[in-house]
């Protein structure tokens, strides 16, 4: 059977796919994202993150500004959606991906003159807006960039090897956060106490355009790898068309519920740990760093566990138990205090099980939908599960806020105890029971969110009425 450039046989594959048995080529690819993927975590550590929060933290702003910046990129991270409009302009699924990734970074450039331009004769509020709009910019590229991205490495590797494949993608990342992130770390609480802000900002400007080049470079290991043809449908079947088909598709369609609940209330808490770590237990970066690196550890084995076990069929089953575990992880926030924050060890250990989660997850919904054109799903499952993520840490942010403590809201009355944890919204920001009462939510809606997945078929058949059928029916239509 002849087969038109980017159609499925019944195997999946496409004729952009390199052969199931090319295992050198695999081991290749495996190794430049790898790399790739190295680099970029290096220069991310010092561009966003944690690190960025701490010095907008230092510009004195209130709650709500921070909530705005740590939730953005996921708010602006929706409009990956239109990703698939750059591949009809007759434009590859690589190109697409290096060209958004330098333009983004590039734009990032800006953002250390935000924190270098504050001389004290300069409003902070002026500079915050002025750091919102470049961040915000740079992050609707890169979502372009990345859902690219990962539609390219789902059509250059045949699908039984994509958990391996994106389970090495996350060791690596892994393996470069553990020492970098906590050597950062170290550095920034040591410079902290022996030099003024002024040279700490000149520092940050520094750490800040040093990660951007790193990020730059991350687009050389793969710059030999091969552009498949962009995939048929993209040019046959229209955009709008294609959203209304994935909502047809009953298993898909529930795979993106659990996404977008879980991603609202695992958003919720985003201010909430930043704020409780600050303002109560009192962490600092670098035992916060100490954290991260723990779970980021536990994270290896459990990558490498998974992706195996996805390559085998299991995509549900990592998925389902990565989260139960996961998700676990917020019950030790409440015991937590000042006196106490090992407290949170327990909390990042499970919390290593994310990962997971996330492979099975990405495995999960890239074998339901068409190779070679799925940035569209890719959107819907990641970032606009990212932008309900970015809504509901602005909502945990505002709930956090002086202004919501200072009305007459009908939820300040809102008071009562559970198993001796005592529970209220609004009050002084040093007070724990309005985190715990965020918490408590989050942690009701994660677990909430597992049921959608009932619905999802754990093994879907590439050609199953619903996968590519629908698109060929589609197709039929436009004809």
């Amino acid at each position: 059977m002849k087969l038109r450039p980017g159609r499925t046989d019944n195997q999946g594959a496409t004729l952009s796919d390199p052969p199931p048995s090319d295992t050198s080529f695999q081991k290749r690819l495996e190794l430049k994202v790898a790399q790739n993927q190295a680099l970029w975590s290096l220069g991310h550590v010092i561009t966003s993150g944690s690190f960025l929060h701490y010095f907008i933290y230092d510009l004195d702003v209130d709650f709500r500004a921070i909530s705005v910046v740590i939730a953005l990129p996921e708010l602006v991270g929706s409009l990956a959606l239109f990703t698939r409009l750059l591949l009809q302009l007759q434009i590859g699924l690589k190109k697409v991906w290096a060209g958004t990734l330098i333009a983004s970074r590039l734009v990032a450039l800006g953002i250390p003159f935000c924190l270098l331009l504050d001389d004290n004769t300069h409003h902070s509020r002026h500079l915050v807006l002025l750091l919102i709009a470049l961040l915000g910019v740079s992050e609707i590229l890169q979502a372009f960039s990345y859902t690219a991205y990962v539609s390219w490495l789902s059509v250059l590797s045949p699908r039984s090897r994509w958990g391996e494949l994106f389970a090495f993608r996350n060791i690596a990342k892994l393996g470069v956060l553990i020492i970098w992130a906590t050597a950062v770390g170290f550095i920034r609480d040591a410079l902290n106490d022996h030099y003024s802000q002024d040279k700490l900002e000149l520092f940050y400007g520094g750490c800040f355009v040093t990660g951007c080049l790193l990020q730059l470079a991350s687009w050389w290991p793969l710059r030999k790898i091969h552009d498949p043809e962009t995939h048929i449908d993209v040019h046959r079947v229209d955009w709008s068309a294609l959203v209304f088909s994935v909502f047809k598709q009953r298993s898909l369609r529930w795979l993106l519920l659990h996404s977008w609940t879980l991603a609202f209330f695992n958003g919720l808490t985003q201010s909430v740990f930043f704020f409780y770590s600050r303002n109560v237990l009192h962490i600092s970066l670098t035992y916060s760093f100490v954290l991260l690196g723990l779970m980021r550890f536990v994270k290896l084995p459990v990558s490498y566990a998974a992706g195996k076990a996805c390559d085998c069929g299991y995509d549900k089953q990592m998925l389902w138990g990565g989260l139960l575990l996961a998700n676990a992880g917020l019950f030790f926030w409440f015991p937590a205090s000042a006196e106490q924050t090992w407290w949170l060890v327990f909390c990042y250990f499970l919390w290593g099980f994310y990962a997971s989660a996330n492979i099975g997850g990405l495995n999960l919904l890239l074998k339901h939908v068409p190779s070679g054109d799925n940035t569209v799903q890719l959107a819907l499952f990641h970032n606009m599960a990212g932008m309900l993520a970015g809504l509901s840490g602005l909502l945990g942010g505002y709930l956090l806020s002086e202004e919501f403590a200072a009305g007459d809201f009908i939820l300040h009355s809102f008071d009562f105890e559970i198993f001796g944890l005592s529970l209220h919204l609004g009050g002084d920001s040093n007070n724990p029971a309005k985190y715990h009462t965020i918490i408590l939510i989050s942690l009701i809606g994660r677990y909430l969110a597992l049921l959608f997945l009932l619905k999802v078929d754990p093994r879907p058949d590439r050609t199953a009425p619903g996968v590519d059928e629908t698109v060929r029916t589609l197709n039929l239509g436009s004809d």
